[in-house]
């Protein structure tokens, strides 16, 4: 007899993201997938039971797993082998030091890091937590070329039309190597594009510079990022912590929009401008939420032969964007502004669709 029958089992699960990519643990004999996590035991919380389940299938002590925070719950059920299981599951997010490796502990499972993308394919039960993933998936982001006011205006557009009618930008021009009076015309640029896009929309902003308190992202509906120095940036983005603030941030329903540096830091690697690393910055993993592409900006024709041949020699799909050009992302729909273009594989296609 089954000891769960005619009961609802208490499940505590985590949501554990790397770049755009999310932990699953797979049921070797039956193929089904599902989130970390366990049943609670009596007389235990759901954060010890996230840790000792943590403990018995990975081997991962407290002090691994980081930044432990209560998602939503999910009531679901299913057949597994023709009895019916009914569940509550209390999903939490978490994240997992970045050094450690990812081995079962336990013979009848296996875990895999499986792209949101393809979340749709692979057998998650119980099903609803799909809808639970999805929710990352509809964060925006607006990949620019890097060009000027004109034109990045078609891009723009699209993105002050994405957002609410009463909105807060958190600007970031961090990339830019300037004293506190030079980012004045910073401001004054950031307040020329609303102006020119806003439309009837009340639209406010805040400017983040270096040595500031980190504001608290989530009160934002948006964060603009914009150009400069793209291995400075990653730089201050890393060691500060506020790279994976970022990664938090768009696990929510949040919008990024990335410009020249700030777009190229989304993708896999920034490695794609390395003649920008004048300083012998040491940070190469962007934050990886364009489907493992690493991005490059201000493109011409004339770059072809080298961006193929860097793809081919570091195995990386690139999309490169012209100056006027510009990529939103919202979820699985991928729409292209202007000419977009992919290499990988040796080849260079104009973009169609992420894959």
């Amino acid at each position: 007899m089954n000891k769960f029958e005619n009961i609802t089992e208490l499940i505590a699960r985590i949501i554990v993201r790397k770049g755009n990519k999310v932990l699953l643990c797979k049921n070797k004999e039956h193929g089904h997938y599902f989130l970390p996590g366990g049943h609670v035991e009596f007389g235990d919380s759901l954060e010890q039971t996230i840790y000792k389940e943590m403990d018995e299938e990975l081997g991962l002590s407290k002090s691994d797993i980081l930044n432990v925070s209560f998602n939503n719950y999910l009531e679901g059920s299913y057949l597994n082998k023709e009895e019916k299981h009914c569940e509550l599951n209390m999903i939490f997010n978490a994240e997992i030091k970045d050094e450690i490796d990812i081995e079962s502990k336990e013979d009848h499972i296996d875990f895999e890091w499986i792209g949101l993308d393809k979340i749709s394919e692979v057998n998650l039960l119980p099903e609803g937590v799909k809808g639970f993933l999805k929710k990352i998936m509809n964060s925006k982001i607006f990949l620019s070329g890097g060009g000027d006011i004109k034109q990045t205006f078609e891009l723009d557009e699209i993105f002050f039309n994405s957002l609410k009618k009463n909105s807060k930008i958190l600007y970031i021009p961090i990339a830019l190597n300037r004293d506190a009076k030079g980012f004045e015309s910073c401001s004054d640029w950031f307040s020329e594009i609303i102006d020119l896009h806003s439309g009837d929309k009340n639209i406010d902003f805040t400017m983040f510079l270096e040595g500031e308190s980190f504001p608290v992202l989530e009160e934002y509906e948006a964060i603009y990022i914009g150009g400069g120095n793209t291995f400075k940036l990653l730089d201050y983005l890393t060691r500060t912590g506020l790279k994976e603030l970022l990664l938090n941030y768009l696990e929510g329903n949040h919008v990024i929009y990335g410009g020249s540096a700030g777009a190229i830091i989304l993708g896999s690697s920034i490695g794609t401008v390395e003649e920008e690393n004048d300083n012998n910055y040491i940070h190469y993993d962007g934050l990886n939420v364009v489907n493992e592409y690493s991005i490059i900006c201000h493109y011409e024709p004339e770059l072809d032969n080298n961006i193929l041949s860097f793809s081919k020699e570091n195995n990386l799909k690139i999309i490169a964007l012209e100056e006027d050009a510009g990529l939103v992302i919202d979820g699985e729909n991928v729409e292209a502004v202007g000419r977009v273009f992919v290499f990988k594989n040796g080849n260079k296609e104009p973009l169609k669709m992420l894959k």
